[in-house]
């Protein structure tokens, strides 16, 4: 049933942007150390993650991972 209403949504020729956007999707679910050492910053995109300590990055949505913060 689904898979019937996601071909009727995406064209053949659109198939593949369709799948790498799932991959980059699911991607950012696995938690990324921030990167930076006197200010944190998103590993994906580069955005300040550190003055919030947000789960995920407000600009690109990567899951930030601070379990490198923890043996500080």
């Amino acid at each position: 049933m689904i898979e019937k209403c996601i071909s009727e949504i995406i064209d053949k020729h659109n198939q593949a942007d369709f799948y790498l956007a799932i991959i980059n999707a699911l991607s950012k679910q696995l938690p990324r150390e921030p990167k930076g050492k006197d200010w944190l910053y998103c590993p994906v995109c580069g955005a300040d993650v550190l003055t919030d300590k947000y789960k995920f990055c407000p600009d690109c949505g990567q899951k930030i991972d601070w379990r490198c913060l923890e043996n500080d």
